[in-house]
């Protein structure tokens, strides 16, 4: 009697183990397609086919359930950080032509730019000489793109731009 009182518990213990086991699972879907694109400024992964995905929204934000979240949010942060540095602006923002960049300081030194696209390649990258700067942006195509403002290599503020 005392042998089969072992071998059931073994067996609960081994059934205990496997349970936990498949509890312990992080995130995992099925996807039709997907990738990782990395560069120096950063990764960005993507899955299309997702086939369960949940979307909460309050006054105080939004939460997206799934396993690969929306770039959107990453940017939505900078949105934040952005309205700190009321002295920094851009418009008109969607844009289809070109883009000013204008500081409201007295000192420009060692005030810079960089523009870039989604995948994080620098587009262009000058030095901001005038308290208002025209970004020509008539030869890129729609989409979104980063405008970061540097000043003595330190980032300051990075807009989200709309080219229609």
């Amino acid at each position: 009697m005392k042998k089969r009182k072992k071998k059931f518990s073994k067996q609960s213990l081994l059934l205990i183990l496997l349970f936990c086991s498949l509890m312990v699972m992080g995130q995992e879907s099925i996807n039709t397609a997907g990738k990782e694109i990395s560069s120096s400024s950063g990764t960005i992964s993507y899955s299309v086919g997702q086939v369960v995905s949940d979307t909460h929204s309050t006054t105080a934000g939004t939460i997206n359930e799934g396993v690969q979240q929306p770039s959107e949010m990453i940017l939505s942060t900078i949105e934040t950080i952005e309205a700190s540095y009321n002295w920094i602006t851009t418009y008109p923002n969607p844009t289809n032509e070109k883009i000013t960049l204008e500081i409201r300081k007295e000192k420009l030194d060692k005030f810079r730019f960089q523009l870039y696209d989604i995948k994080g390649n620098v587009l262009e990258n000058k030095a901001i000489k005038n308290k208002q700067t025209k970004i020509m942006m008539n030869n890129l195509l729609s989409g979104t793109y980063l405008l970061k403002v540097i000043q003595n290599n330190q980032k300051i503020v990075t807009f989200k731009i709309i080219k229609k």
